[in-house]
Parts: structure tokens; sequence; C-alpha cells
């Protein structure tokens, strides 16, 4: 392309920054790194709001050592879970404002009239 003109607006368009939808190099290392790791939190989540049995490791008192127990959500922390992971799954809408010019309200102005087609119904 050195030294011609493009033949198409995507020939125009290259060389221009990330497509759009890929990630940084900065996210995609994170989130390899978080993946690596086991379970991402939003995983968990997900997990924990569908009342999925959570598998731990505590530590037993009277021996000191570790034990793998089993622990279910209760419905309280299901539904917390739930809202936690919602960012995730769904994110909020924008909010748009609506009205009319400056601080008046919006006025709306609907005209009706008979479907016989012979009348203008402006």
């Amino acid at each position: 392309m050195q030294g011609r003109h493009p033949n198409s607006l995507a020939q125009l368009k290259m060389g221009r920054g990330r497509t759009k939808g890929v990630p940084n190099k900065r996210t995609a290392e994170n989130k390899a790194r978080a993946a690596a790791l086991g379970e991402l939190p939003h995983e968990f989540l997900a997990r924990v709001s569908r009342g999925d049995p959570i598998a731990m490791r505590v530590l037993d008192p009277k021996t000191g050592k570790t034990v793998e127990e089993t622990y279910h959500p209760t419905f309280e922390e299901r539904a917390q879970a739930a809202r936690d992971a919602a960012p995730y799954f769904a994110p909020k809408l924008a909010l748009t404002k609506f009205g009319g010019v400056g601080d008046a309200p919006a006025t709306f102005t609907i005209n009706i009239a008979a479907a016989s087609g012979d009348e203008d119904p402006t």
C-alpha cells in the first residue's frame, strides 16, 4: 500500500489502532493471569447465586491441620451474590434525560384522523 492510494475504505482504515472489541495487552494479560489462578470472581459469584455447594479449606482447631468442608450458601448470600454478579452479565443501561427545551417540560401533540382516506390528517 506504500506509495499508492487506498482502493477501499477498509484499506484506508488499516493500521489505525486496535480493532473494536479486542482487549489491550494489559487487559489480556490480567485475564490470563486471573484464569491461571483458577475461578474468576464473576464465575464464583454465579456459582454461589445458583446455590452450588462451595468446597472450602478450613483449619481444624483440634488437630491444627487444614480440612476440606462443603458449605451451602444461604438464600441471603445467594441473593447478594446475584446482585454482585449482575454487572458482569447485564450492565446497567445508561439513563437518557428526556424533556423540553431548557427546564420546560416536554409537550406532545397527537393528531388522530379518520381512516377513510378522504381526509388529510395534517
